[in-house]
């Protein structure tokens, strides 16, 4: 090693199994957990802890690197409904996942979104039915 370099050493197993685990739902504390780190707030702990490794941030963008060619639209919709639908899972997860979702059905309005606000685009080729059961045409853009 030449004088001044710095070499990064290895991360843990476990800290591997981390990032893994992090890239499943974006919950830092659940990904310690299934990481096998202690649970509750120990696992926030290490999570927070784990978050600021240089070493593990860059672990999890080569991982998204490797993993986001393979995956699909319809498994990773899949997999935002597991989370949104899991009754284990917090409800500001479930905001990010359904936020997530709505962005890969391009559900939300071009431009700028306003945080807690989900816009939608309504498909102008299918007749909306108002209270009556009479069809209505849908506002175009």
């Amino acid at each position: 090693m030449r004088y001044g370099s710095k070499r990064m050493a290895k991360l843990t197993k476990k800290a591997q199994r981390f990032c893994y685990e992090y890239l499943i739902d974006f919950d830092p504390q659940k990904a310690a957990e299934r990481a096998r780190y202690a649970p509750g707030d120990a696992a926030r702990g290490n999570a927070h802890r784990l978050l600021k490794d240089r070493r593990v941030i860059k672990e999890i963008s080569r991982i998204k690197q490797d993993l986001l060619p393979d995956m699909s639209r319809t498994w990773l919709l899949a997999e935002l409904h597991e989370i949104i639908t899991d009754r284990k899972t917090a409800p500001q997860v479930k905001t990010n996942a359904i936020e997530k979702a709505a962005k890969i059905q391009h559900m939300y309005e071009k431009g700028e979104v306003v945080p807690g606000e989900v816009h939608v685009h309504l498909n102008t080729h299918i007749p909306l039915e108002s209270n009556d059961g009479i069809a209505v045409e849908s506002p175009s853009e």
